[in-house]
């Protein structure tokens, strides 16, 4: 298993699914299979670490803030 530091970062880089479908009401306009299948896979990772973290985003931008000096 990685540190939770590891997972923190991974989360909060853009991700594969944002690439794929960068605003919610972009996802709409995913019409063939593949970029459907694409997105869901991308999307469900962004789930598991979340669920990883234990929805403590709130540690994790305290992470993202000690990194950057604030």
């Amino acid at each position: 298993m990685k540190s939770y530091e590891e997972y923190v970062e991974k989360l909060l880089k853009p991700s594969k699914a944002q690439r794929i479908a960068p605003t919610i009401d972009s996802v709409d306009s995913l019409y063939d299979e593949e970029s459907k299948l694409e997105f869901i896979k991308a999307f469900r990772e962004l789930m598991r670490i979340q669920n990883i973290l234990g929805s403590s985003l709130i540690s994790a931008l305290q992470i993202w803030d000690r990194r950057a000096g604030i």
